[in-house]
C-alpha cells in the first residue's frame, strides 16, 4: 500500500511501535493491545492518543512542542467510569488512582472505549496474565485481521 494511505489510516504495527517509542521506560514485553483518539484535561485540553496494555494505560500529546504524557499502572486504577462534557456530551471517561483523577474526553466511540478499557482493567486487577493468545484475539477485535506484518512478524 502506498505510504499517503499508512498515513491516514495507520496499521497496528504502526501503532505498536509508536506505543514503544513513546513510553520506553514500560517492559519490553508489553504489548500494546488497543489505543484511541481522544484528549486529556489538563492546564488544557490536550489532544493525543490513549494506549492501552495489559499492564498499563498511557496518554501522550504533543502540541506545537507542548508534550502531555501519562503511565498508570492498571493495578494502581481505583475506577473508571463514563463522563459527559458540558454535562450532556457523553464522550468522556474519568480514570481514578488513589492520588489523581485523570479526565480523559472527545472519544467518537465512547461506549466502546469504555468496554474496553474496563475489561482490561478488571483483568489486571484479577492478577492472572492475558496468554500470547487472548492478548492477539484482542488485538484483532480492536484492530481487524490486517494488523501490518509481514506473515513472520506476527
Amino acid at each position: 500500500k502506498k505510504s499517503w494511505y499508512n498515513s491516514l489510516y495507520p496499521t497496528y504495527k504502526t501503532k505498536s511501535e509508536d506505543f514503544k517509542r513513546l513510553f520506553k521506560d514500560l517492559p519490553d514485553d508489553e504489548r500494546l493491545i488497543v489505543d484511541y483518539s481522544c484528549a486529556m484535561q489538563r492546564d488544557i485540553l490536550a489532544h493525543g492518543r490513549l494506549y492501552a496494555s495489559q499492564s498499563y494505560l498511557c496518554f501522550y500529546a504533543n502540541i506545537f512542542g507542548w508534550e502531555t504524557s501519562l503511565t498508570l499502572r492498571w493495578k494502581d486504577v481505583t475506577a473508571i467510569t463514563k463522563e459527559k462534557t458540558a454535562l450532556v456530551i457523553p464522550n468522556a471517561i474519568l480514570v481514578c488512582t488513589d492520588s489523581e483523577k485523570n479526565f480523559l474526553t472527545s472519544f467518537s466511540g465512547r461506549d466502546k472505549a469504555y468496554l474496553m478499557l474496563f475489561r482490561i482493567w478488571q483483568n489486571a486487577l484479577m492478577d492472572q496474565p492475558l496468554t500470547t493468545t487472548e492478548i492477539w484475539q484482542w488485538v484483532h477485535t480492536c484492530y481487524g485481521e490486517e494488523l501490518g506484518f509481514d506473515s513472520d512478524e506476527e
